[in-house]
């Protein structure tokens, strides 16, 4: 698979178009409609940042339930269920920092079109079943989770302004990486169990 390397403005409108160009890598290897809701923005604010996190979250929790529920793969279902542990301990942090905090989550162009491009990776996996749905469950994953590094290292850290949210943006990335890398060992497992 080749790479094509984008140059555009920083931070909002980069946080949209990285997001856009990874999702649609995604989409476009699992089959999936290339549409986007991608948009200039200005830069976020930590409400909009909080937003942010949350519809991350939200769409790792749903789709963590969904290889649950459908996948028999012991690798597929172990990345899951520890997808789905670290990823309800952020839901709590975050809605700790809103209550700690004067920050109140705030819809963004960046949040709708994560939302957005979440329901479509979901409706796309609900289609498949068997070694489809798990590859492509791991494959969308490993990209979402790079994205994610990606995003909260170069634009939400440098953008928030809160003290407790910039802490818990930092403490986010060591789970990302982990999921990350679990991601690439289900899937290198699993396709080596398929050629052996």
């Amino acid at each position: 698979m080749s790479t094509t390397k984008i140059t555009v403005p920083r931070p909002a409108a980069f946080l949209t178009l990285l997001f856009t160009a990874l999702v649609l890598g995604a989409c476009s290897q699992m089959g999936m409609p290339q549409e986007t809701a991608a948009e200039e923005s200005q830069p976020l604010n930590d409400g909009q940042i909080v937003k942010v996190m949350q519809t991350i979250n939200r769409a790792e929790l749903q789709q963590a339930d969904m290889a649950l529920n459908r996948s028999s793969s012991p690798e597929v279902r172990y990345l899951a269920r520890q997808i789905q542990r670290e990823h309800e301990n952020m839901t709590n942090t975050l809605a700790g920092l809103s209550g700690a905090t004067t920050i109140d989550p705030e819809d963004s162009p960046l949040s709708e079109s994560i939302q957005g491009q979440a329901e479509q990776i979901q409706k796309r996996l609900r289609n498949l079943d068997g070694d489809a749905f798990d590859q492509a469950y791991l494959r969308a994953q490993a990209q979402l989770h790079q994205l994610a590094l990606d995003t909260i290292r170069n634009d939400l850290l440098p953008s928030a302004n809160e003290p407790q949210l910039r802490d818990m943006l930092q403490a986010s990335i060591p789970g990302f990486e982990r999921h990350q890398e679990m991601t690439h060992a289900s899937l290198e497992q699993i396709n080596q169990r398929r050629r052996g």
